[in-house]
């Protein structure tokens, strides 16, 4: 009985040790980047600060961005293997209000443009010093 009882919690156990190791991982990342932050920041002779800051920040929004890929072609892919049920998913998303449709995509496009943007009004502020 006592066997059967560790072969069940195993893995659980398992998981969770290899969960907190992760979360470990990823705080021990985080403080890295704050340390090298504070580097970039207070280095005055460099003058490159806020490029390297706008790149370090660049994969914040990289799973938004991931998401909202997948968002738009996941229609054309599952139009790819079942062309009669996807049309059923465009008929339905075009009984869709336009002012919906607007404000998604406003969001969509506020997360794709937002790092390139900044990353490019840092590149400018750079060039005018």
């Amino acid at each position: 009985m006592i066997d059967l009882l560790k072969l069940a919690v195993g893995p659980v156990v398992g998981y969770f040790k290899k969960r907190a190791e992760l979360k470990g991982l990823e705080h021990t990342q985080k403080s890295e980047i704050i340390k090298r932050k504070t580097e970039i920041i207070s280095d005055k002779v460099g003058f490159n600060h806020a490029w390297e800051l706008a790149a370090m920040q660049a994969d914040e929004a990289g799973h938004l961005r991931l998401v909202s890929f997948y968002m738009f072609n996941a229609i054309i892919i599952f139009a790819c293997y079942d062309p009669v049920e996807a049309q059923k998913i465009w008929v339905a998303l075009d009984a869709i209000p336009k002012w919906i449709v607007t404000v998604q995509l406003s969001m969509i496009a506020f997360i794709w443009a937002a790092k390139p943007l900044a990353n490019l009004g840092a590149g400018l502020i750079q060039k005018g010093k």
